[in-house]
């Protein structure tokens, strides 16, 4: 069967996909196919793309990854950033279909490509290894932004640049050009590599290879270094196509204690993709030196209240301080009806430190960072506000080595609503350290709308905090729909729920639908009038009030069947959803931005997105018990694989840690 257009694109979105494509088609079905949709026949097509007459270029490129996906897949299974994954994903896209857009969403625009301070961390007395087959800019930057090298070896493929080069960094000291090839005796037309191992005898820090095509020759010659120093490294992979995966692949096997990192940049109108590989010993060393310190702040009213200390906000400082060891406050407004029950019951170890008095809290905000930035040697700050801008900026000033985390706790209508080209966004923006959202919708539209960041992806997990027993009994799970939250809010629409289930009632008459969380006034009386117009569904809605006890809240999880979220709107994916899952519930929720997240793409749930649908759904679920059975234990195993806020934390961690300026 013929490869349509449609499906060639539909193939493109995950890695998995086009796997799956080049699983079921050659590559000539695939240039055939790429040649209808972008205009212009095969052969032309072949031409277009070509680096030189008679190169073929893609032809070169899209042979390479249909009989590589599997290196491919490997490769990208072990990349250590969210950015690194989405580089080479849009590198293979861009092998398939050529359209420039992959590339300009993964780019990044500077000179500096090779020492990228947020990964390259050089220190004092290091050597450098420089391998090019004409040495530039870059080199100069090393030799200019890292002046206290010890020594700097340069390996210059072209002969006849060793005598102009050596004049050009004379002004250097301890520096030594060599040839990057050697001739061999027995024939005067081959030439081969220089071994890095025989050339260089002292302990190397960090080599950096962009030649035309012997970049696994260069490495290979250092295999002893490799092993044995653990340098960092940096190579240009964008000469020879098969260098994508080979490169790393072979760093791979040579010491497979590394992590690697992609990054896409423009240079004088072409891009080039750069591996680095940073050994894992390059972790930054201040959370070994040194107690750290974090603090949290409020951006929408400067006010932390109880109940936010046992989700995302809460949960995060509080297992940084018990996993590791960094010291966390959380800045808050005084506020005499806020009484933190949770600070030593639930997050112990935590600490509260109370903001001036003052009308405006960005000013009290600022006020504190003024007073207190020496100890301050990390922000958390949730939510891309304004409100935070003078503050950020003002720390920075004061402490250029913090850290700062931001969670962006978003959803599209806010995100969509910021212009991201605003000179103070950017400058925010450029101040934090890590980005992160909860929702992988969220996550994909960012990282288009906002090329310029790296946006990570992290969940809103579930903490076992009263240690409650996670086992399921699946047959003694009762038929209750459960929802927990603010009971009544807007946001929450819980009406909903109940008028489905008025016009349903008849046709699951053993089911009941339980709502667990504080309840507002107005939905009291909306609550009147509801039960006037239903007076047989009074016994079958339960209204149960907020259950503070994480342990009995879980209970209520573990006992429902099915759990669901019919709200207008959600900041990514609700810890609610965190909870249910590992409950064991089915999840229906509404069409929020991280419904596909919340249901694993409806492979433990369903989205609706429609009153009628809603109803609908729910006695499908109701009177299958099969059906639930199966959507209820995939979702307590994507709770165990997604969802453990530990190991979430744990990540975090280490992205935090290794950033290097």
């Amino acid at each position: 069967m013929a490869l349509t257009e449609q499906e060639l694109i539909d193939s493109l979105k995950s890695i998995d996909t086009i796997k799956e494509l080049t699983d079921k088609y050659d590559f000539h079905a695939i240039l055939l196919t790429t040649a209808r949709i972008v205009g212009i026949s095969p052969q032309n097509l072949m031409n277009r793309f070509s680096i030189e007459e008679n190169d073929r270029y893609y032809l070169k490129e899209l042979k390479d990854l249909t009989c590589h996906i599997d290196y491919f897949r490997e490769l990208y299974s072990f990349l250590a950033d969210d950015y690194s994954k989405k580089v080479l994903l849009n590198m293979l896209r861009y092998r398939i279909l050529p359209m420039a857009s992959f590339i300009s969403n993964v780019i990044i625009h500077g000179d500096d490509q090779f020492f990228v301070r947020k990964l390259i961390k050089c220190s004092g007395k290091e050597i450098f290894v420089d391998c090019e087959d004409n040495i530039g800019k870059m080199t100069e930057i090393f030799l200019s932004d890292y002046h206290d090298y010890k020594k700097v070896y340069i390996f210059e493929s072209a002969i006849r640049n060793l005598i102009k080069n050596q004049q050009k960094l004379k002004k250097y000291e301890n520096l030594e050009i060599k040839s990057l090839h050697n001739i061999s005796q027995e024939d005067d037309d081959i030439r081969r590599t220089t071994s890095l191992d025989s050339e260089v005898k002292e302990k190397v820090n960090l080599i950096k290879v962009d030649t035309l095509k012997s970049a696994i020759e260069v490495l290979i010659g250092a295999k002893e270094h490799i092993k044995n120093d653990r340098p960092k490294i940096i190579v240009c992979l964008s000469h020879v196509s098969s260098h994508l995966w080979k490169v790393p692949m072979l760093l791979k096997q040579i010491c497979p204690n590394y992590k690697f990192y992609l990054r896409c940049y423009q240079r004088d109108h072409s891009s080039r993709i750069v591996l680095f590989a940073i050994p894992n010993n390059e972790m930054l060393k201040a959370s070994i030196n040194k107690v750290l310190h974090f603090y949290s702040f409020n951006g929408t009213s400067g006010k932390w209240r109880n109940v936010e200390l046992t989700k995302e906000i809460g949960v995060v400082p509080y297992l940084l301080l018990k996993k590791y060891g960094i010291q966390q406050t959380l800045v808050t407004k005084k506020d005499k009806n806020i009484i933190y029950s949770n600070l030593k019951k639930v997050v112990p170890g935590l600490k509260i430190e109370y903001l001036s008095d003052n009308d405006d809290f960005i000013i009290s905000e600022w006020e504190f960072v003024k007073q207190n930035y020496r100890q301050m040697d990390g922000l958390i700050l949730r939510g891309p506000y304004p409100t935070f801008f003078p503050v950020l900026d003002l720390y920075r000033q004061l402490r250029p080595d913090g850290y700062v985390y931001l969670y962006l706790d978003a959803n599209a209508a806010w995100m969509d609503r910021i212009d991201w080209k605003d000179h103070q966004f950017q400058k925010f923006m450029d101040q934090c350290d890590l980005i992160t959202t909860s929702g992988r919708t969220m996550q994909e539209h960012l990282s288009v709308k906002w090329p310029k960041w790296t946006i990570n992806y992290f969940p809103n997990g579930f903490y076992n905090f009263s240690h409650h027993n996670l086992d399921i009994k699946w047959d003694k799970k009762e038929k209750i729909i459960l929802t927990v939250g603010r009971i009544g809010t807007y946001q929450k629409n819980n009406e909903a729920l109940l008028q489905a289930f008025s016009e349903i009632a008849d046709e699951i008459p053993d089911w009941s639908v339980k709502l667990v969380g504080p309840v507002e006034e107005q939905f009291k009386s909306w609550l009147e009038k509801y039960f006037a117009c239903y007076p047989n569904l009074k016994a079958r809605i339960i209204l149960v009030g907020e259950i503070v006890d994480k342990g009995k809240l879980l209970t209520e999880y573990q006992r429902a069947s099915i759990f669901a979220l019919t709200s207008r709107l959600e900041g990514g994916t609700p810890n609610v959803i965190a909870e249910a899952l590992t409950g064991g519930d089915c999840i229906i929720t509404s069409g929020i931005d991280e419904a596909a997240d919340a249901t694993n793409q409806e492979k433990c749930g369903r989205i609706y997105h429609s009153n009628t649908e809603l109803a609908q759904l729910l006695v499908e679920l109701c009177t299958d018990a099969s059906l639930r059975l199966k959507l209820e234990k995939a979702a307590r195993m994507y709770s165990q694989d997604n969802f453990d806020f530990e190991k979430i934390v744990k990540r975090l961690h280490t992205l935090l840690f290794w950033r290097e300026d």
